[in-house]
C-alpha cells in the first residue's frame, strides 16, 4: 500500500471506491462539509478527477493481505466502504470483490489503534432480490437475491455484520442510482431521445431509480445518526414506476411521445447469452447476462419508511425532475448532442442545472 501514514482528528474520512459514480459523488459532498477525505484506490484506477479535488490517495489492491490497511483506518471517523464489482467473470470474482474486501475492511477497522466512529458498508438492493407480486420490499423481509451480484453483496453484508458487536456499523441499500456522471442511463437516454423505449421486461414492471445525490444524503446520515449498529437502510424513490411510466418520463424530456418496442423474451435471452459469451470470450465481464433477466421481469417496490424515520432522510430529487437535470448535464458534458437543446425538454434551455426542490 502507497501513502499510508496514520490520520487524526474528528472530521475525517476514508472513502473506498472513490473513483465509482457514487464513490466520487460521496466525496465531493464530503469535502464540501469540510471533511479531510483519504481515498483508497486500485493501482489501475483513473484517479485524474480525485486528484484535482486536492484528496489524499493511498493505492492498494485489495482482497490480499496488508498490514498497512491497519495503519491506514486508524484515526479516521468514518470508514465508508463504497467499493464493490457490478459485473464479474463467475460468482467467485463476485465474492472477492464484495465480501472478502468487506471482511478485510471491517478486521482492519477493529484492529486499528483508533478505530473508527463508524463504518457505512454501501450494499444493494440486489442484496434482498425483487418483491413477491403485490408485495413491497421493506428490510425486514428475508433476503433472496437472484443474481451472484445480489448474492455476493449479501455475503459482504454477513461478514460486516459479524463485527457489528466491535465495530459500529450502518449498510444501505441502494436501488438503481442515476444522475450526473452516470455511464449505465446513457444508452436508454439516447434511445428516449428518438422516442425508443424497449420493454425487455414487459410493461407492467416496476422500476425504483433513485438520485445520485439521495444516496449520499442517505450515506452521511448513516454515519451521522445514533443507529444501532448493523442497521440496515433502504434507498429508493418514494415510488416506483411502470416501465410505460418510466418510458413516457424520459422521452417527454426530449419533447418525444415514446414509442414502446416490446421484445420477445427469446430475443432478450439470446442478446443476454450473446453478451455473456462475448465477455468470456475477452475475458471481460458482461454487465448484461442471463442473471439479469429475472430482474427485468421483476418488480422492485420498495419501502423507505425507515431511512426517513430513523435518519430524518427526505429525496431532494423526483425522478421527473432529475431525469431532466441528468439529461442537462449529458448535454453540457457533450455526452449528447445539444442540437435539439432549447425548450424542447421542458429542463432549462441554457442547460444548466435545476435543483429540487
Amino acid at each position: 500500500m502507497d501513502g499510508a501514514t496514520a490520520n487524526s482528528g474528528r472530521g475525517t474520512a476514508l472513502v473506498t471506491g472513490a473513483t465509482g459514480f457514487v464513490g466520487r459523488n460521496l466525496v465531493e459532498e464530503l469535502l464540501r462539509r469540510g471533511v479531510v477525505v483519504t481515498c483508497l484506490v486500485r493501482r489501475s484506477s483513473d484517479t485524474r478527477a480525485l486528484a484535482q479535488l486536492g484528496v489524499r490517495l493511498v493505492t492498494a489492491d485489495l482482497p490480499g493481505p496488508d498490514p498497512a490497511l491497519v495503519e491506514l483506518v486508524s484515526g479516521h471517523e468514518v470508514v465508508y466502504h463504497v467499493a464493490g464489482a457490478v459485473k464479474a467473470l463467475n460468482l467467485d470474482g463476485f465474492l472477492r470483490a464484495n465480501a472478502v474486501v468487506t471482511e478485510e475492511v471491517c478486521a482492519a477497522c477493529v484492529a486499528a489503534a483508533r478505530p473508527p466512529r463508524r463504518l457505512v458498508l454501501m450494499s444493494s438492493l440486489g442484496a434482498v432480490g425483487p418483491a413477491d407480486p403485490g408485495a413491497t420490499l421493506t428490510e425486514a423481509q428475508a433476503p433472496r437475491p437472484v443474481t451472484d451480484y445480489g448474492r455476493s453483496k449479501l455475503e459482504g453484508e454477513r461478514r460486516a455484520l459479524a463485527y457489528r458487536d466491535r465495530l459500529p456499523i450502518a449498510i444501505v441499500r441502494p436501488t438503481a442510482v442515476y444522475g450526473p456522471r452516470d455511464h449505465e442511463l446513457l444508452p436508454v437516454v439516447k434511445l428516449a431521445r428518438r422516442g425508443l423505449v424497449p420493454l425487455m421486461g414487459g410493461r407492467d414492471q416496476i422500476v425504483n431509480l433513485v438520485h445520485v445525490d439521495d444516496v449520499v444524503q442517505a450515506t452521511i446520515l448513516a454515519s451521522e445518526r445514533d443507529v444501532e449498529s448493523g442497521e440496515v437502510f433502504h434507498v429508493g424513490d418514494l415510488r416506483g414506476y411502470s416501465m410505460t411510466e418510466f418510458g413516457a418520463l424520459l422521452c417527454g424530456v426530449f419533447g418525444r411521445r415514446p414509442r414502446f418496442l416490446a421484445l420477445p423474451r427469446a430475443l432478450v435471452f439470446a442478446a443476454a447469452l450473446g453478451s455473456e459469451i462475448g465477455g468470456r470470450l475477452r475475458r471481460r465481464p458482461a454487465i448484461f447476462n442471463r442473471q439479469k433477466l429475472p430482474e427485468l421481469r421483476a418488480s422492485w417496490v420498495m419501502d423507505v419508511a425507515r431511512l426517513r424515520d430513523r435518519l430524518g432522510w427526505a429525496p431532494r430529487w423526483d425522478l421527473p425532475t432529475g431525469l431532466r437535470a441528468t439529461v442537462a448535464w449529458y448535454r453540457q458534458e457533450g455526452w449528447l448532442p445539444a442540437d435539439d437543446a432549447g425548450g424542447r425538454d421542458g429542463g432549462p434551455a441554457d442547460g444548466t442545472l435545476e435543483s429540487h426542490p
